[in-house]
């Protein structure tokens, strides 16, 4: 791994790997102010080091009181993602399974709003789609 990026709520660590970056987040709890601000700081980072292809593997805590409705919190980062990560090829896993059918809404939002990003349940499936010539 190299840099190391710590915010109060969140850790973020990126490795260069052949032909794209990986990113790490991990924290004690997620929330909408916690997702959109590590995206931010990923995709800046890629584009800082001139990668198109980025892999991020989420493994933060339970998600915040906060968000009550998380349909609506999926689908709000979802909307905000996308600009974002424009012009960027994007792969995500989370490590907590369990969130899968919130993640693939936030994937279905995202890629109505023209994002080249996918969801994946293994870190070798989202590379092997990461690092495919297809789209």
């Amino acid at each position: 791994m190299s840099p190391t990026m710590t915010s109060p709520t969140y850790d973020l660590a990126f490795q260069s790997c052949d032909g794209y970056l990986r990113a790490c987040v991990s924290g004690a709890s997620d929330s909408i102010e916690i997702s959109l601000a590590y995206w931010r700081e990923v995709a800046a980072e890629c584009r800082r080091l001139g990668y198109s292809k980025l892999l991020v593997c989420e493994n933060l805590g339970e998600t915040a009181p906060s968000m009550h409705d998380t349909s609506l919190e999926y689908y709000l980062v979802g909307c905000e993602v996308p600009a974002m990560i424009m012009g960027l090829r994007v792969a995500f896993v989370d490590a907590a399974t369990e969130e899968s059918r919130w993640n693939r809404l936030g994937e279905n939002v995202a890629y109505s709003r023209g994002a080249d990003a996918r969801m994946f349940l293994t870190e070798e499936d989202a590379i092997a789609w990461l690092t495919s010539s297809g789209t």
